[in-house]
């Protein structure tokens, strides 16, 4: 029997973990390319570094750096998938929600503000 292969990540610094505890992540491909996380991830890394044109990171890894175990350190360990400006500068929160104006100016409109799904971040 064949094995699966699966996407993983670990978090060491989330909105929700200011505690340094490590997440796992992972992520295994769909057969519906539109809903298939793997490939959005991929689409997304595709118009980063062609579509943009992007300069690639360096890959060669770099064993003078204390606290990288055995396969040392990479540049592009600092950069952020979903970033803010430039790619190690992470996303704030008000730059995850667009504003009104933003959605507008595309030819969107949205029916209502979107909620938040947490009981306690909710108006009363």
């Amino acid at each position: 029997m064949g094995g699966i292969q699966v996407l993983a990540a670990l978090a060491d610094n989330a909105k929700h973990n200011q505690d340094g505890r490590v997440d796992e992540h992972g992520a295994i491909r769909h057969n519906d390319y539109k809903i298939c996380p793997v490939g959005a991830l991929g689409m997304l890394l595709f118009a980063h570094f062609h579509i943009l044109k992007t300069t690639l990171p360096e890959f060669k890894p770099d064993f003078t750096m204390p606290g990288y175990g055995e396969y040392g350190y990479r540049a592009w360990y600092d950069n952020f998938v979903f970033y803010a400006g430039k790619v190690t500068s992470p996303m704030s929160y008000d730059s995850k929600s667009p504003t009104p104006k933003t959605v507008c100016s595309c030819g969107l409109m949205a029916r209502r503000p979107p909620r938040s799904r947490q009981p306690h971040a909710r108006k009363k």
